[in-house]
């Protein structure tokens, strides 16, 4: 078939058909560059939710409340701290995670940039993409406290829980992750098979080994 025929006035269907090709290439050069549609097809629900408990063992609960992307802590209908207006938040958990004997709040969170205003030496420029990040706080007193925040993620993390699945006192970060990739979640949201994670002195590290998920 030759160019003439094949781009000959009387097939709208092929001019159609390229359009439709440049524009899910140009929504996918967007979405790569700025992770924008990435978050708000999978993560950008509104969500909502609340949690009642004493981090900072004064005999008080806090309300740990995610509302709308933002996490609201108060005490006594006092606030203590709300997360900054550029992260979007889009899961919180609570838990002994790096298994010093108290709980930790672990947040998954959406924000522009790899790094915070800490970078490596070796990183002239932070970047302005939308990647998924996870932060672990303590709460000191009345005093929100960062023991770990990641740089962003090689995947994006969907959902995570804590659970002891080898029995050794360990709790294991259990998460299921998605993918930054546009095509890849037109067709499946996220992996169906579950990483886990373990604490190990600074930072968390993948477990190779087998256990039951």
């Amino acid at each position: 078939m030759t160019m003439n025929k094949l781009f000959r006035p009387g097939k709208p269907e092929i001019w159609i058909l390229i359009a439709m090709i440049l524009l899910l290439a140009g929504a996918g050069l967007w979405a790569s560059r700025t992770g924008s549609a990435i978050y708000y097809l999978n993560w950008g629900h509104k969500s909502q939710e609340e949690i009642s408990l004493d981090l900072n063992s004064n005999g008080i609960d806090e309300s740990y409340k995610l509302d709308g992307h933002r996490l609201r802590i108060s005490e006594k209908n006092r606030e203590l701290w709300t997360s900054p207006p550029e992260w979007q938040i889009s899961s919180l958990l609570i838990g002994d995670a790096n298994h010093d004997g108290k709980e930790e709040l672990l947040l998954v969170v959406w924000k522009r940039g790899s790094f915070g205003k800490d970078k490596p030496f070796w990183v002239e420029e932070n970047d302005h993409k939308l990647r998924c990040h996870l932060f672990m706080f303590k709460l000191n007193g009345e005093q929100i406290k960062a023991i770990w925040m990641s740089s962003a993620l090689h995947r994006p993390i969907y959902s995570l829980q804590l659970t002891d699945l080898d029995q050794d006192g360990k709790k294991e970060l259990r998460t299921q992750e998605g993918s930054y990739s546009l095509l890849s979640i037109l067709i499946h949201a996220y992996d169906d098979s579950p990483s886990l994670w373990q604490w190990h002195s600074w930072g968390f590290r993948k477990l190779e080994t087998a256990l039951p998920l």
